[in-house]
This record gives C-alpha cells, structure tokens and sequence, in this order.
C-alpha cells in the first residue's frame, strides 16, 4: 500500500509547492450536480430493440456525465429487460429472453431504488406524453408495454417534465421528436394525425401540431431556471435497416441461399424495405417450413408492410427537417444549447458497410460501430459518439469545456 501510495503523495507535494497550481473540475461541472434528461428511447437506452440495465448504463447522457466525474441514475430495469434486447446475429432470432416473440415482456425493476431517478426518457413517449402521461393515465388499462415502462420510470403521479421539475435540475437535457415519426419510420405504415388526443391511431404527426406541445415543454423547462440542451431527431428514414428494393434485387442470390426469393416488383424499385423486420424473419419462415418464402418489395397501402414508398420516405424526411427547425427555435428563443442528432452510421469508420443478406443475417455489427442490431437505435459505441455531439454544443453555447475526445477518423 506505501508503494502505490508515494506518487500521489509526490503529485500533491509538487501541487502544494508549484503556488497555483491545483486540480480543478472542467469549466461546467457544477452545472452536472442535478443533470436530468426527458425523451425517447434514444435517451433511454434502447439498444436492438430492448432495454436492460446494460444499456442504460451505456447511454449518452450517463456518458456524458462520466466525463464530468457527475453522478447520473437511471430507473434500472433488471435482465431480461423491458423489452428484451436482440442478442447475437440477426439470423438466430433471438432476444436476451429467448426466441423472438409476437408478445411484449418485460421483467420489472432492478433494486429498490426511489423515483425519480436522472433519466426520465421513455421509448415511444411524443412532447405531448412529456407533458401529460403518468402512470396513473394507465391506472386500471390492460396491461401494455407502456403501462410497464412508466410505472417503473416515473412516480405514481408524475409526467417526466413535473418528474424534472421536481428534480430542480441544474442542467436539463431534452430529446423529443422521435416519438412523432419513429412508428412510421420503422413499420412502413404511415397514417398522419391532425391531434395527439385524436382517437383514430396515427403514425406520423405533423410538426405544427408537435411544435404547440413542445413549445409548451420548452417555457416550462426554462420557467426552472436551468441551462439546458435541446435535441433534434435523426432521420430515421436514412438508417441502415432500410435499403431500396433493387439494393436486395441485385442480392437475390445472396438471399436464394437463405431461402428468399426475391420477386421481380424489386428490380428498379425505389421503395425501401426494413430489412431487420423482413429479412430474419423469411429466413427463419423458410428453415422452418423448408421451402422458400418471397420478399416482394410492392407497398400494401394501410397495413404494416415494413415498406415505404419514395414518397413516404420525403413526407417523414421533411416532419424530420420541420420538427427539428421548431426544436431549434425553442432553444434558441430560451438561448439554450442545440444539437444535431447525426446519423453516425454514415460516419466513417463506423458507418454502415454496403449491403450484405449474408451479413445482415450472420454478422454481429451488420450496421458497423454506431447503430444496434435493430437498424435504428445507438450502441454503446453511438452513444459515445452523440456524448460528444451534445458536449460540443453545451461548449459552444455556454462556453463550458465538458471533454470531447478526438475520435479516429
């Protein structure tokens, strides 16, 4: 123990004896002491469809508070998770759970830990849910996987921006958006609101009716007094899980050895196919069944089909661009940070590799470094990636000097 002890014992001598010399925190590390977060699930830690405490760990926000030694606790959800997260390659289909199931599970709280904790983001929650869903809204519902999930994130009562009020947060970190476009996004479906309270279901609400709710939030958020950073929203519609049709027509043969048939309506089609929903799920149909399953690429109006049309790829695209300008404008009208969320699978070197039926269904990083085994969401290596991304722009508008360490390129 002497042996270890004697360089820190030398370093505090040198400290004391060089005048001022003395070990400060980074510029804004005070700010850190109540850091809290509300948003989706790229704030909550959703990895390969699922969240567990292992991802939460891995998020960008308790990333970021690491760099400034801040404590930062998530609502930890035990194994296997809420839902379980994809595990292995693709083409086992399989979960932390098990086999890949229709049914939603979820396996409930890890420790006994009081609500709320710093990460209040709750996958699938819009800026309309952030300032009026609870818990109690599902208080005598049938079971639902967002009945599970904010019961075990937010207080009986609480909305996650009364969770962050009541927090009395020093720095507040706002993603919200996904919410609005991710079902449409992903599903292929996409049926536009004219309400959150509508009761007809929707997919894809417009930026006019997110911007009232979210400028809503914003006031409140600065009506706290804390600095804060708002986050705009990928566009999904650019991430690796989809790929255009004639992409999987130039890979027929590759998919012909996995027991898909690709129909002709691919070759030349412009529509894009979520091939993380479609893919593995052939494969395995065909295994089972011993004969081989077709993979059209034609787009069934009004149905999950997990395809969308080059004209519903620009109606997402551009509520993507109008959400985030409204999202912009409310930090900005608050002088609070902005960031970008960029698509880290297009950044080199952790960009997505060309398209490979082979890969996507064998590999385990089929998507590169940045994005999880759903197509979609953050790893831990894009966690990494949106730390520095909110870091820089916390930095800039607050002159902060939060690490940014410099990445391979």
């Amino acid at each position: 123990m002497r042996f270890r002890a004697a360089p820190l014992l030398a370093i505090a001598l040198a400290a004391c004896d060089s005048g001022d010399a003395r070990v400060t925190a980074p510029e804004g590390a005070s700010s850190f002491s109540r850091f809290v977060t509300i948003g989706t699930g790229f704030t909550m830690g959703e990895q390969a469809g699922g969240v567990v405490y292992e991802t939460q760990l891995t998020t960008w926000p308790a990333r970021l508070a690491a760099r400034m030694a801040a404590g930062f606790r998530v609502p930890a959800l035990r194994q296997p998770g809420c839902t379980p997260p994809l595990v292995a390659q693709l083409g086992m289909r399989r979960t932390l759970e098990g086999p890949v199931s229709v049914t939603w599970s979820c396996a409930g709280k890890l420790g006994v830990d009081t609500l709320p904790a710093n990460n209040l983001a709750i996958s699938g929650a819009t800026a309309w849910d952030a300032l009026h869903v609870s818990p109690r809204t599902y208080a005598g519902l049938s079971p639902t996987l967002d009945q599970a999930r904010y019961a075990l994130v937010l207080p009986p009562t609480q909305t996650q921006l009364q969770a962050l009020q009541s927090s009395r947060p020093t720095l507040a970190a706002v993603e919200l958006g996904a919410g609005e476009v991710l079902r449409a996004a992903t599903t292929g479906l996409v049926t536009v609101g004219t309400s959150y309270a509508q009761k007809t279901a929707w997919t894809l609400m417009p930026a006019s009716v997110f911007k009232a709710a979210f400028d809503s939030l914003a006031d409140s958020v600065a009506a706290t007094g804390t600095r804060a950073v708002f986050i705009g929203v990928p566009q999904l519609t650019s991430s690796p899980a989809w790929r255009a049709g004639d992409v999987l027509w130039q890979q027929r043969a590759d998919l012909a050895a996995n027991g898909i048939t690709v129909a002709a309506d691919c070759a030349a089609s412009t529509n894009v196919v979520n091939t993380v929903a479609l893919v593995p799920a052939l494969a395995a149909a065909a295994r089972s069944a011993g004969k081989a399953q077709a993979l059209s690429c034609a787009d069934q109006p009004g149905v999950v089909d997990y395809i969308l049309t080059a004209g519903d790829v620009q109606l997402i695209s551009q509520t993507v661009t109008a959400i985030n300008a409204a999202i912009k404008a409310a930090a900005d009208r608050h002088q609070f940070a902005y960031a970008d969320t960029p698509l880290f699978s297009m950044v080199i070197p952790y960009a997505a590799p060309s398209f490979s039926a082979t890969s996507l269904l064998t590999s385990d990083q089929p998507f590169g470094l940045a994005t999880s085994l759903d197509g979609f969401f953050f790893s831990a290596s894009g966690h990494d990636l949106m730390a520095d991304v909110v870091a820089g722009a916390l930095n800039q508008r607050y002159g902060w000097k939060i690490p940014v360490p410099v990445r391979p390129l």
